[in-house]
């Protein structure tokens, strides 16, 4: 391999710092002893481990890809010569993609003060590019729940590198040499500049500060975060009311969507919460959406968040039912609630 193909392979479109943040965008894909294993690699800037490895997750082990992820990979792969088309490997439409990210929920969570949380702070106490340290809840698909820690890193700062720079002697002081998925430890980051994942932002929104460094305004840094649609599940604990019967942009949006959408034969709008106190009082707009068969329930799910998507950002719920099957018992409090948006008018009885 020549210096310019690698030239061409790592500066061109900023594939480097793309290949840095590829485990950590895949955080809500990948186990976390695997992410912990190619973050290392990353933030060590070994891209021939990166791109191998995680595309051997995505062949072997069924890993979810984007396309561009593909086509960072497919890339690399050439340019460790080892050309493969990764045709085997599952691709992701955004839809999927929200989808995955949706099964994790955060909530708040006090400081632990534990060994490994009072390493953190005096670790970034001793880091100059270290801003803040944040910890918080995180609820898995499997209704698992751990405890999760995310450093953020200067303006221009490498979240891999600082990240590295943790766990290096968290792991040999603090764990005895265990690794932090062994040992039961999430450890995240992030740059105060970058644009976060979905999880991430979620993560963020729900997290508290454990150490922020002096001068550093975190919560302007959250603010400031692009909010983009995050798609979130109606869960079935979830607490469902209609909210203000007056429809806003959004509401009108879908109102017409649905209007015009085949197969759609009714759309509501409502707002959920959490029903254990414990989990937050965030409030979540929720679209429940009623087509003619479940055939067509995929569709138009993706393109009603499509156009929820043009008109508001955060998290938002979209939930289809199908007229010819019953919906379970959480969904269908929402058809019930919600405050109605279209609904397709009853055809005329033929005359006679």
């Amino acid at each position: 391999m020549s210096l310019d193909d690698d030239e061409d392979y790592l500066w061109i479109d900023n594939t480097s710092a793309r290949l840095r943040a590829l485990p950590f965008e895949m955080a809500d894909r990948l186990p976390d002893d695997r992410r912990e294993t190619y973050g290392e690699f990353a933030g060590m800037a070994e891209w021939d481990f990166v791109v191998q490895g995680v595309a051997g997750e995505a062949v072997l082990h069924g890993l979810p890809i984007t396309p561009e992820e593909k086509d960072l990979l497919v890339r690399g792969l050439r340019w460790v010569v080892e050309p493969h088309d990764l045709a085997e490997a599952r691709v992701i439409d955004p839809l999927e993609r929200a989808e995955l990210a949706a099964r994790w929920r955060f909530e708040p969570a006090p400081p632990a003060g534990d060994k490994v949380e009072k390493f953190l702070v005096k670790f970034c106490r001793r880091e100059p590019e270290a801003k803040a340290l944040v910890t918080a809840w995180r609820h898995g698909p499997g209704g698992e729940r751990q405890r999760v820690w995310c450093l953020v890193t200067a303006p221009g700062a490498d979240p891999g590198n600082v990240w590295v720079g943790a766990v290096s002697p968290l792991t040999i002081d603090v764990l005895g040499g265990d690794r932090l998925a062994g040992a039961g430890v999430v450890l995240e980051a992030v740059a105060a500049d970058g644009q976060w994942p979905a999880y991430h932002r979620r993560l963020m929104a729900a997290a508290a500060p454990v150490w922020v460094a002096w001068g550093f305004r975190l919560g302007k840094v959250v603010a400031a975060q692009p909010q983009p649609l995050t798609l979130v599940g109606l869960g079935e604990g979830d607490v469902v009311f209609p909210g203000p019967a007056d429809h806003d942009a959004v509401d009108a949006l879908v109102a017409g969507w649905a209007a015009h959408a085949e197969g759609v034969q009714a759309a509501v709008r409502a707002w959920a919460q959490p029903g254990d106190e414990a989990q937050g009082e965030q409030r979540t707009r929720v679209y429940g959406v009623v087509v003619d068969d479940q055939h067509r329930a995929r569709a138009a799910r993706a393109t009603c968040l499509e156009v929820v998507s043009r008109a508001t950002g955060g998290p938002v719920a979209v939930e289809v039912a199908a007229v010819n099957e019953g919906p379970p018992e959480h969904l269908r409090r929402l058809l019930d609630t919600g405050v109605l948006l279209w609904e397709r008018p009853e055809p005329p009885e033929p005359p006679g």
